[in-house]
Order: C-alpha cells, then sequence, then structure tokens
C-alpha cells in the first residue's frame, strides 16, 4: 500500500468516525425541531462575540507560541507569520487531523530559517503543556462535581466486560518491546536509528528551551488568557437561548470540560465528539435534547466556520505580507 493511498484511508476513516458519532448523538431527534430553534429566538450576537473570542484565544496562542520560539535564540519570527501559522494549522486539523501542527512548524520553517525539528519541539512543548491544563481542569472539576462526572460515564460507558481487544493490543506491545531489545545492537547500527536519534536531540532543544524562558509570567498569562478565551467561547453563546441561560457556572463549566474532552479526539475539528459530550453534558442539567442538539451545533458550527475562513485568508496572507522579505533575501544573494 503507497503512503497517499494510507494517508487518504486514515483521514477517512477519522471522518468516518466523526460522521458515525455525529450520526449516534442527533439519531433520536427531530431536525425539524433543530431547525426551528435555530430559526427562532435566538440572540445570534452572542454567537459572533464567542467566535470573536475563539480569535482572541488563537492570538494569545500565537504570541505564547512565538515566546518558545524566540528561546531558541536564533531568527525570531513575527507575530503576523505566527498568527498565520496558528491559523493556517486549525485550518489543516479540519481536514486531516494533527496535521495542522506539521503544517505550522513547516511554516516557520520556510519563512524563517529555523530548524523544523527545533520548531517541532517547542509545538510539542506548547501542546503538552496545554494537556496539563486540561488535566488539571479535568481533576478540578470531578473534585467539586464527582456526581456528575460518574453518572456522565456510567450512562455511556460500560466497565463490566473488558474487551479482549484491549488484551491482544497488549500482547502485541510487549511482544514488539521485547523484540527491539533482542536486537538493539543491530537496530543502533541502522541509518534510520541515527536520524531518529538526531531528531529526538532537536525536538529535545526546542522542550528544554521552552521551559527555560527569561519571562515565564507572560507565558502563564497568555495560558490563563487562552483557556480563558476557550471557556468564554462555550459561555458567552449560553445566552443566546433561553432555556441555557439559567445555567449555573458550575454547570457550564463541567459543559466546558466535556466538550474539551471531544475535541481532543483524532477527528476533524472535533466533529461528533464535540455535539456527542456537549449533549449529554447539558442534558444531565434538564436541557431537552433537542435544545441540546441545537446548543451544540451553532456553537461548533460558528467556531468551525471561523476557522476555515481564517485559514484561508492566512494562506492567501502569508505570501502576501512576506513577499517584500523574500525580495530582499534574493537581493542579498545576488550580492
Amino acid at each position: 500500500m503507497n503512503k497517499f493511498l494510507k494517508n487518504t484511508l486514515k483521514v477517512s476513516a477519522s471522518l468516518a468516525l466523526g460522521i458515525f458519532i455525529f450520526w449516534l448523538a442527533y439519531r433520536q431527534m427531530d431536525t425539524k425541531q433543530i431547525f426551528e430553534i435555530l430559526s427562532g429566538n435566538v440572540r445570534y450576537e452572542y454567537i459572533w462575540i464567542g467566535v470573536f473570542i475563539g480569535i482572541l484565544a488563537d492570538v494569545f496562542r500565537a504570541l505564547r507560541w512565538k515566546m518558545q520560539i524566540d528561546a531558541l535564540e536564533e531568527q525570531k519570527p513575527t507575530v503576523i507569520n505566527t498568527l498565520f501559522a496558528v491559523m493556517i494549522g486549525y485550518f489543516v486539523n479540519f481536514l486531516v487531523p494533527r496535521a495542522g501542527e506539521v503544517v505550522r512548524c513547516g511554516i516557520i520553517n520556510r519563512y524563517h530559517k529555523i530548524a523544523f525539528t527545533k520548531v517541532l519541539g517547542t509545538m510539542i512543548a506548547e501542546r503538552a503543556f496545554d494537556f496539563i491544563v486540561l488535566l488539571s481542569l479535568i481533576a478540578f472539576g470531578a473534585l467539586i462535581q464527582m456526581n456528575l462526572f460518574m453518572g456522565m460515564f456510567s450512562e455511556h460507558v460500560s466497565f463490566s466486560h473488558p474487551s479482549m481487544s484491549m488484551v491482544y493490543w497488549l500482547i502485541g506491545i510487549c511482544a514488539f518491546l521485547l523484540l527491539l531489545w533482542l536486537f538493539r545492537k543491530r537496530i543502533r547500527e541502522t541509518f534510520a536509528y541515527r536520524k531518529f536519534v538526531a531528531l529526538v536531540k532537536d525536538i529535545w532543544i526546542g522542550i528544554k528551551t521552552s521551559l527555560r524562558l527569561k519571562r515565564r509570567y507572560l507565558f502563564f498569562l497568555y495560558t490563563i488568557g487562552i483557556w480563558g478565551c476557550y471557556f468564554l467561547m462555550l459561555y458567552i453563546p449560553v445566552f443566546a437561548f433561553d432555556f441555557t441561560s439559567e445555567l449555573s457556572i458550575a454547570a457550564i463549566f463541567f459543559t466546558f470540560i466535556m466538550g474539551s474532552l471531544g475535541t481532543v479526539a483524532p477527528v476533524q475539528g472535533g466533529i461528533g465528539t464535540f455535539h456527542f459530550m456537549t449533549i449529554a453534558s447539558l442534558t444531565l442539567f434538564g436541557i431537552g435534547k433537542a435544545e441540546a442538539g441545537a446548543f451544540a451545533l451553532i456553537v461548533h458550527g460558528s467556531q468551525m466556520a471561523s476557522y476555515m475562513i481564517g485559514g484561508i485568508l492566512s494562506f492567501i496572507g502569508l505570501p502576501l505580507v512576506n513577499s517584500g522579505k523574500k525580495a530582499a533575501d534574493t537581493n542579498n544573494t545576488k550580492e
């Protein structure tokens, strides 16, 4: 199987999974009722405010990532190029899950001549830090609303009959690790192993420099800004609907955590998984399924549309903004 076909199958499988979960979330709902809700008394100004806050989160992310790249002490990327890279990365993630991270590192490598693996290291450090933040939020949410967490997962997940596929996976992993240990000397002599070690070293350089920032307080302020905006992206649209406007902050925080878990699933843009988790959360607080479905649909749809438009505009703007720099580099080369 060639690489293109393999990647196509992966993307198709991921999209199919997202569509299937989306279908599971909406299969028992009256679509006519959902569209009546969305075309009724909806205060869409709150939806647009949520979209604007989402863009603000991207700006904070670009500023934080620029700090990490600057710490490499090589050529410093411009804020606009970093923002374009982030926006294009989100756009690509809607097409191919997790490919956007690679693309945005490639943009910085192309326009600022910084080693791709080092930029990748900063991105990995950034994602690792966000993962820690998410785990902390989940732990905090579980601590204050343990009954809701247990009720949520006991309703949708069964632990009474462990799947044999998990056993097969564990056996396969153990066998693979055993083979690596038995043939470790031969593996170390291969070209692929030496390239892999060099790659890991460059990535580690990126991670270490990210952790030795001079203005760490600013890094944490940007992080608070990012996650604060993420919460507001869900909190503000709550006031667009009469049936959600009375929800408590605790209820919205719980829904935010569950929705965030849905967005980290390996499907395009959290399609299906975000809807499933958000609907399941809102129904725990007495919101009807059709109403919860309409809310999840408009919140996710508006954010997805903004990322798609932002990504397309960034694709157009990136070469235009850097055209002068490219011409200057060409003249310097001639001289």
